[in-house]
């Protein structure tokens, strides 16, 4: 089979997950928040408007404290946004949040979080699909990831990044080297997640470059990683490429067990994106 069975999307779906947010900003909401809060919009449209106005709000106000020299007023403000906005219209200003955040954090340090707020402005770039400038971004975090010699888990994410937005440029051998350093770093570090996360991406790109048959070892190491780690959402997507190296490999059998595998986790733990994606590679198989 050729490699047209992997997955439509230009990188593995083990990818790890953005930059975490700002210290001391939750992603969470109150428990009572939906049932005792009204809402200022009463559909899409309107919430579209509300988002749209509160983002141009706080974009304002970190640059009015940049500008007077609040540099930790700026990076709290813009780093807010800068993870959280949707794709389509609001992609340049998630850019500009980022932006504006990197600024902020080049003059609070430390290094390390320089590197972590380059690598959430690449990947605003990429959910803005200007994937040559994300892969530019990712690979000036790695740079001085190690010029400054960071840590080996913040330096292996960086590798990933370059992996992914290497992928999304169409550079697959490119991808392979970065993912390949990446889950040496990640393992190196004892990230079993970041490993498991490369090895996924290494097995995908080996398909992409025409060797399919070399995929199944990193697909099996990244599915003991992931197993180690144990999200089980890793767990799900681990089966997932290794369902999709055995279909290139052109064994459809061990394919839908790696398939039947991942889609038993994701119904599991409800992740219907993903229970379609599997499902449809189900379909595609002879």
């Amino acid at each position: 089979m050729s490699t047209r069975s992997l997955r439509r999307t230009p990188w593995p779906r083990t990818c790890s997950p953005p930059p975490p947010p700002p210290t001391g900003y939750s992603t969470t909401t109150p428990p009572a928040a939906a049932a005792d809060v009204e809402l200022p919009f009463g559909d899409a449209a309107g919430a579209a408007a509300w988002l749209d106005d509160h983002t141009a709000q706080i974009l304002a106000a970190a640059r009015d404290a940049a500008a007077a020299g609040d540099h930790q007023r700026a990076l709290d403000l813009a780093g807010t946004l800068d993870t959280r906005l949707p794709r389509g219209p609001h992609a340049a200003r998630a850019v500009e949040a980022a932006d504006l955040a990197l600024a902020a954090a080049r003059h609070t340090g430390p290094a390390a979080a320089v590197v972590e707020r380059t690598l959430v402005l690449s990947d605003a770039h990429r959910r803005g699909e200007d994937h040559e400038r994300a892969r530019a971004v990712a690979e000036a975090a790695l740079a001085e990831a190690e010029h400054q010699a960071l840590a080996a888990e913040l330096t292996g994410r960086a590798a990933y990044y370059v992996g992914m937005c290497s992928a999304y440029s169409g550079d697959h051998q490119g991808a392979l080297a970065a993912y390949e350093r990446a889950a040496g770093l990640g393992e190196g570090a004892g990230d079993l997640g970041l490993a498991a996360a490369a090895e996924g991406g290494v097995a995908w790109s080996l398909a992409k470059v025409g060797r399919a048959a070399e995929a199944l070892d990193p697909a099996r190491r990244a599915l003991t990683l992931a197993e180690a780690a144990g999200g089980k959402s890793q767990i799900a997507a681990a089966y997932d490429t290794l369902g999709q190296a055995h279909a290139a490999a052109g064994d459809p059998a061990a394919a839908l067990a790696s398939y039947k595998a991942a889609l038993a986790i994701y119904e599991r733990i409800d992740y219907q994106a993903r229970v379609a994606q599997v499902r449809d590679s189900i379909a595609a198989l002879p």
